[in-house]
């Protein structure tokens, strides 16, 4: 069966204990810091410093753009398409999915 989606929609059904753990296993260093609400995660690639923050409540009203944005950043360090990743993390890989991408 084919679904067609949007990234955005899907973004905020990422869960970021998932994400958090998937980026520790790719190398990606956590910065120790305060609070309960962000984890924010740097890795080296070719002399550049790539930087992901995690937002950690749903709740949030910009929880989809925030997971968003991390995962531009991470999918550009894996040279993968962020729906690539988005895939991934939600365990999507194996399904047909078209992801639409809204101006």
């Amino acid at each position: 069966m084919l679904h067609f989606v949007k990234i955005e929609d899907l973004t905020r059904k990422i869960d970021p204990e998932v994400f958090s753990e998937y980026l520790e296993n790719k190398g990606w260093n956590r910065i120790p810091r305060e609070g309960t609400e962000l984890r924010v995660y740097r890795i080296e690639r070719h002399g550049i410093l790539f930087q992901a923050t995690i937002p950690l409540d749903r709740e949030l009203d910009l929880y989809g753009l925030e997971m968003y944005r991390a995962v531009d950043v991470v999918a550009e360090v894996e040279r993968i398409l962020p729906e690539q990743l988005v895939a991934r993390l939600l365990g999507l890989e194996k399904e047909e999915i078209v992801f639409v991408r809204v101006p």
